[in-house]
């Protein structure tokens, strides 16, 4: 029998459900995709790099946007808004408003992540672009 870390038996099963993978590049140390499964085999035997699967995206007003949240978190979970104050630390109370936003598809999991979501969103009422 094959003994896989729990994260490696996820990124296998991750590529069996077709979901892209990426690894982070030894010198650029940016995320890049990984095209292969003899590329994944390796670096998963070599330990030679991260693995990681790749985030899921949205298209929001034409920008490629990080998938917000579609589950509820755990109560006293920390989120984020893509709202005017994106960096504000939000804990999960499972309340009537921490429930609409995560219905409206605007809770993320980092501050970035809203950040990027809530510029998509008014980028078409932008003064300056």
């Amino acid at each position: 029998m094959i003994k896989l870390s729990a994260y490696y038996k996820e990124v296998l099963q991750a590529i069996i459900a077709g979901e892209s993978i990426q690894r982070l590049h030894p010198f650029s140390q940016e995320w890049v995709d990984v095209k292969d499964l003899e590329t994944v085999i390796s670096i998963m035997h070599n330990a030679s790099d991260a693995l990681r699967i790749k985030p899921r995206t949205i298209i929001v007003n034409g920008v490629d946007v990080p998938a917000p949240m579609r589950t509820k978190p755990g109560r006293g979970s920390v989120f984020y808004t893509a709202t005017f104050s994106p960096h504000a630390e939000i804990t999960w109370t499972d309340c009537d408003w921490d429930n609409a936003h995560l219905d409206a598809g605007l809770c993320h999991s980092t501050p970035e992540a809203a950040v990027v979501h809530r510029d998509a969103i008014i980028k078409p009422s932008r003064i300056n672009g």
